[in-house]
């Protein structure tokens, strides 16, 4: 057995769902030991000293996903950065709210456990020790040392956070939903894992699609957390911050405010550029492991691709000017199938002009 310790998380509400968990973990087995947070989210006693200890110390780490909650998610994110063998549950009896797990991501990628009621969900914990933890890898991304979550609509307020982002001369890879409909765990824990900073801004609860992004960002900003990377949580006015987060999340109220909380980590990760911090695991890699097939953004890839590109008989005669090419964001391809659709329209339009004059010579022959 690897260890017997663990540590429960899971939505206050609703009430039915605690019930079942609590008497999950009251007949456990006796060789586990498994604590579990009981506070409300609105005490403010979920992210603190005592909490973050108790997943520091615990063997494993268990949370409750039937309900998206803010607070669970970020301490899930806390969690893998730990590099703690993790179970993710879900009551199938529990109807699910907005923002649903389809919405968000991450966890249909991470897998969870499904229940309905105390008994099955004693029985999948009681098979934890058999986990291991999420494995990435530590070798940090010093050409592109920044991640930061970017937001569905380009407002000025997350405009003038990767203006000041460049104005600080890092250069930086970033989630787009507008590039990428979803995010996936695996992605997200590379990027960060990869990363000297992260950057997380929160929007206000009047925003379109708040809720999926927030909740992006409560799992990233809680990887970066656990991983030890320098990390700013930025919120555009006071609400929604839980709480439990005031403490650490930076509250814009005015858009010069953002100059000041990037310029701040700007300093903290020329300060990770300087510690002597060999990457672990390496020599633990396989070969598959070791294998880099680049970002699954383009944008992010600005300066590794040449390092995997692989050059085809279409890049050689581009090269050699054998080729033209249109260049631009999405929907190109769409405006070069159009022109190509033209050129070969005009070929048709040809053959049938020769071919019925070929006809109306014959015809005057005869």
């Amino acid at each position: 057995m690897k260890g017997n310790k663990g540590f429960y998380v899971y939505p206050a509400s609703p009430s039915e769902l605690g019930d079942t968990i609590e008497r999950a973990i009251s007949s456990v087995d006796s060789q586990f030991s498994i604590d579990s947070w009981k506070a409300m989210d609105i005490v403010g006693q979920f992210i603190n000293e005592k909490v973050l200890s108790s997943i520091d110390n615990a063997d494993y780490f268990v949370a409750d996903i039937s309900i998206l909650n803010f607070n669970v998610t970020y301490k899930i994110g806390y969690a893998i950065g730990k590099k703690k063998r993790i179970l993710l549950t879900k009551k199938s009896s529990i109807k699910e709210t907005h923002p649903t797990i389809k919405d968000v991501g991450i966890f249909d990628t991470i897998g969870y456990q499904s229940y309905t009621n105390s008994d099955q969900l004693k029985n999948k914990l009681q098979e934890l020790d058999k986990g291991s933890p999420i494995d990435f890898k530590e070798l940090v991304d010093t050409k592109a040392p920044v991640y930061l979550l970017e937001t569905k609509h380009k407002t000025d307020w997350i405009t003038r956070i990767i203006s000041r982002i460049k104005k600080s001369r890092y250069i930086f890879r970033s989630f787009d939903p507008t590039e990428q409909p979803r995010l996936s765990a695996s992605d997200a824990i590379d990027n960060v894992s990869k990363s000297f900073g992260v950057i997380v801004p929160l929007l206000s609860s009047n925003s379109d699609g708040n809720e999926v992004h927030n909740m992006r960002g409560a799992f990233i900003g809680g990887l970066a957390d656990g991983m030890g990377k320098a990390f700013t949580i930025l919120q555009q006015g006071e609400d929604p911050v839980p709480i439990d987060y005031r403490d650490f999340v930076k509250v814009c109220s005015h858009p010069s405010d953002v100059n000041e909380h990037i310029a701040d980590l700007a300093g903290k990760i020329a300060e990770a550029y300087q510690e002597d911090t060999p990457a672990q695991g390496r020599d633990r890699q396989t070969f598959l492991q070791s294998l880099d097939l680049g970002a699954s953004s383009a944008e992010n890839e600005m300066r590794t691709l040449s390092n995997y590109y692989l050059k085809t008989d279409q890049f050689s005669k581009s090269i050699r000017g054998e080729a033209h090419l249109v260049i631009g964001r999405k929907g190109v391809r769409q405006v070069s199938n159009i022109f190509a659709n033209k050129r070969s329209r005009k070929k048709q339009l040809k053959k049938c002009c020769f071919r019925f004059e070929a006809r109306r010579l014959q015809a005057y022959k005869i």
